[in-house]
Parts: structure tokens; C-alpha cells; sequence
């Protein structure tokens, strides 16, 4: 099983959530579709999504009205995997490996995050858990402390494009290739038919009959 932090699932619901940076500095595009992606191809292999009770309330939270519909998406689907931080995790938080623990907190890095941090961790853990999809920093770093594997939004691939057709031309037949004005000419000679002449009338002479 795999488990995607809050950021990372939360384009599904909220396609212009903004774009985490690659190694360029630039915003990652198509993230929704990345996810999408990923989410059909665990699918297809079996493989399930641990979506951890902390990061549950989070989405639920990012939602607002929507809650118990997202709710009852995430619980009858058979893609995801709700996972409790229960007795087992609280033990298994308490022994991880935390990088951070021995170094002064940054002005992000509060208690509180180092908490829901190390809650999701264990539970990832308990749930045998392989690979973490995440975009933060320091999640990756309490992660690759505790042996997981973690995958970036930008190593996500994109979707295939579908393949353009080649614009099929027409070759015009003979009958076309001739001049507009030339078929024009054609149709009104045949509604307009032209008048026999005469040479004998035209010339003033009565004509007569042949003998």
C-alpha cells in the first residue's frame, strides 16, 4: 500500500490549489492530472491508497459543506484505505526516527506539525506502507529517516496526449479542376440556349427554301 499526504491528494477536490515548485523553481503543471493518473494506475494494479485519519480531517476540513459527501466518496470506495492512529501507532510514533527532534524548530516547523507529521508516519508504518507521495520538505526528510520510499509531484508522469489526426485533403477530380467561370458558362448555355443565325437574314436577303 501507498499513503498521499493532504496536499497531494487535496487536487482532486480542488483543482487550483496551488502548484507545488520543481528542482527548476517553476510551478508544476497538470497536478491534477498527475494524481489522476497515479490514482488509476494503483487501481488497476491492486494497489491501495492509506488515507490516515489526520490527513481525513484535513480534506474534510478543505472541503466545507462538502464533508460527509467526501466522506462517504473516501469509505465506499475500494481505491482508499482509512487507517485510525490507534494504540499501535501511538507506540510506533514514539520510537521513529526524527531527524528534527535534536534541532531547533523553524518558524514552520511547529509542534503541532511536527506531531501530525510523525502520527502520519505511524500510521503509514503500521499499515505497511511502502511509498509516501508528498511535497513536503520536512515530511520527506522524517520519511527517508524511517525507510520510506517518497515520490514528488514532478516524478508523477502525465498523461499520455491523445494522438492528433492527420487532416485528410481531398483531391479535386477532373470535373472540378476546371474554372468556376467555365461551369458558370455551361449552365446558362444550356438554360439560354443560343439562337440559330441566319447569314441570309442577317443580310437583309429573304430567305428561301432549298430546292
Amino acid at each position: 500500500m501507498v499513503v498521499a499526504d493532504t496536499a497531494t491528494l487535496l487536487y482532486i477536490l480542488q483543482p487550483d490549489a496551488p502548484a507545488p515548485l520543481g528542482d527548476d523553481g517553476q510551478p508544476i503543471e497538470k497536478c491534477r492530472e498527475r494524481v489522476e493518473l497515479l490514482l488509476k494506475n494503483l487501481s488497476e494494479a491492486g494497489i491501495r491508497v492509506v488515507v490516515p485519519t489526520p490527513v481525513l480531517a484535513e480534506l474534510m476540513v478543505s472541503v466545507g459543506p462538502g464533508k460527509l459527501r467526501l466522506l462517504g466518496e473516501i469509505n465506499t470506495s475500494s481505491a482508499f484505505s482509512v487507517v485510525a492512529f490507534d494504540q499501535i501507532a501511538a507506540v510506533e510514533c514514539a520510537c521513529l526516527n526524527d531527524p528534527a527532534m535534536t534541532k531547533r524548530l523553524g518558524p514552520k516547523d511547529t509542534k503541532a506539525k511536527v506531531k501530525f507529521d510523525r502520527q502520519i508516519l505511524a500510521i503509514a508504518k503500521v499499515a505497511g506502507v511502502h511509498t509516501l507521495y508528498t511535497d513536503d520538505k520536512r515530511l520527506i526528510a522524517r520519511a527517508t529517516a524511517n525507510g520510506l520510499k517518497v515520490v514528488r509531484m514532478q516524478d508523477l508522469p502525465l498523461p499520455q496526449e491523445p494522438p492528433q489526426q492527420e487532416l485528410q485533403l481531398i483531391q479535386p477530380s477532373q470535373e472540378t479542376v476546371a474554372p468556376p467561370h467555365h461551369d458558370a458558362a455551361v449552365q446558362l448555355t444550356k438554360k439560354y440556349p443560343e439562337p440559330d443565325h441566319d447569314p441570309d437574314q442577317e443580310a437583309g436577303r429573304p430567305a428561301f427554301p432549298a430546292e
